[in-house]
């Protein structure tokens, strides 16, 4: 991995590593899903200061950049805020934030995205939580 840019993303008491997700990725490749727009946005977690500038935001410059063809990654994010804020695991972008800023401001109905396993989003999560209904297997016995 020598080299390679390391991208994190944070939500809330979480990281998640997006070069390992994006890493797992390649390894185990899969077809993209198109997923409503709405449903993504639904799906941001955006820190208090950021809220308010979700579509007129201070990137704009980077939102208007981006390639929408470009899937974004969701995965599951299993933490005590998750929980609390949806009461079961929920799922999250963790990379295209700003593509869905952008599908959004422009009405694009679907995006393309890439959708972890469970066990794949565990693997990408730190701190990592304890899951009782996690049982870790290999990406391909989860096909």
């Amino acid at each position: 991995m020598a080299g390679r840019k390391v991208d994190l993303y944070r939500c809330m008491d979480t990281i998640f590593h997006v070069t390992d997700a994006l890493l797992l990725l390649e390894q185990y490749p899969r077809e993209p899903v198109e997923v409503p727009t709405a449903e993504l946005r639904n799906e941001l977690i955006l820190p208090p200061d950021q809220a308010a500038t979700f579509i007129a935001g201070l990137e704009a410059d980077r939102i208007a950049r981006v390639d929408l063809s470009f899937p974004v990654v969701r995965a599951w994010w299993f933490s005590p805020c998750a929980l609390a804020l949806a009461g079961v695991p929920m799922l999250v972008t963790m990379d295209g934030n700003h593509r869905v800023r952008k599908a959004v401001l422009e009405g694009q109905r679907t995006l393309p995205a890439y959708q972890l396993t469970p066990e794949e989003s565990w693997l990408v999560q730190h701190p990592r939580p304890d899951h009782p209904r996690i049982k870790l297997r290999r990406p391909e016995e989860t096909r």
